[in-house]
Order: C-alpha cells, then sequence, then structure tokens
C-alpha cells in the first residue's frame, strides 16, 4: 500500500461533514420533497452524495486498474487464485468463498476527504479482512493506510 502511495497528501483534511447513514439520507430526502430541510442539511446531503460517487469512482477505477495490470502480465495487488484473475479480467468482481471482494478505502474518508477519488488508497479486501483487518471489528475504527490487524483470508 505505501508503494501506492507514494507522492500523495496523506495528511489529515477532516471534512465538516460525516458520511450519512442510509436512514439518515432517506430522512433528509424526505425533508428535500417537503421543502422543510434546513440549508445546513442540505448541505450535508450535498457533500454526502458527491463523496459516494467519489468512493465509488475510486473503487471502479481500481478494478479497471487491476484488469490492466493482469492484462500486462503484471501482479495483481493481491495474490489472485486464478478464478479470481479470470473473473477481474472478464470486468466481473472477484470473490472468496461465495462473498465479492471488496474495494476498501484504506484512509477514512471523513478525515482524508481529498483521497476520497483516488483509486491509489483502495485495497481489494474479503468482508472478514475489511472488518476485522482494517476496521478491528468496528467499522468506526481505522488507521490511515495500514489495517488494525493483519488479516490474510488467501
Amino acid at each position: 500500500m505505501a508503494e501506492r502511495t507514494k507522492g500523495l497528501d496523506t495528511r489529515e483534511h477532516p471534512s465538516k461533514y460525516k458520511q450519512i447513514s442510509a436512514k439518515e439520507k432517506s430522512r433528509l430526502e424526505s425533508k428535500v420533497r417537503d421543502r422543510t430541510i434546513t440549508k445546513d442539511e442540505y448541505k450535508k446531503l450535498e457533500w454526502n452524495k458527491k463523496i459516494s460517487a467519489k468512493r465509488q469512482d475510486a473503487v471502479n477505477e481500481f478494478w479497471d486498474q487491476e484488469q490492466i495490470r493482469l492484462q500486462k502480465g503484471e501482479n495483481g495487488t493481491r495474490n489472485w487464485s486464478p478464478q479470481q484473475k479470470a473473473d477481474i479480467l472478464n470486468g466481473k468482481r472477484p470473490t472468496y468463498n461465495g462473498k465479492t471482494i471488496q474495494g476498501h478505502h484504506t484512509y477514512s474518508v471523513s478525515k482524508y476527504p481529498h483521497l476520497s477519488g483516488n483509486s491509489e488508497v483502495i485495497y481489494p479486501a474479503t468482508f472478514n479482512e475489511h472488518l476485522k483487518g482494517w476496521h478491528g471489528g468496528n467499522f468506526r475504527n481505522s488507521l490511515p493506510g495500514e489495517p488494525i490487524k493483519t488479516i490474510i483470508d488467501f
């Protein structure tokens, strides 16, 4: 991960806003429809939409880059199985034990929003690696650019 983030500004730039839950997003969207939303709530909702789109774009770009690496015969970011490589080369997300491998942002989006759209900070992780390794069992916890606990499922 350190090699891929070389040259990036990895200093914290905390945002005024935090990502909102699906429930909170729905509540705010309802307030927009009812025209009862406050300016600050609207700014929070718009920030969340923008940051969510940037996050997803970065994950999609990561998988595109991983596909290109494998097409060129380069090493991928993981030691992929033949089936996982085939999935990536066919434009699919690879799986592990039947579950899709996720593109994990290794720098917290709320503390590093300027990196949210950067595919170089994405790491492919199983759900177990993501939750228990990168977040130590609680999605509210994280360390910048490294897992809290090293867990390697494959």
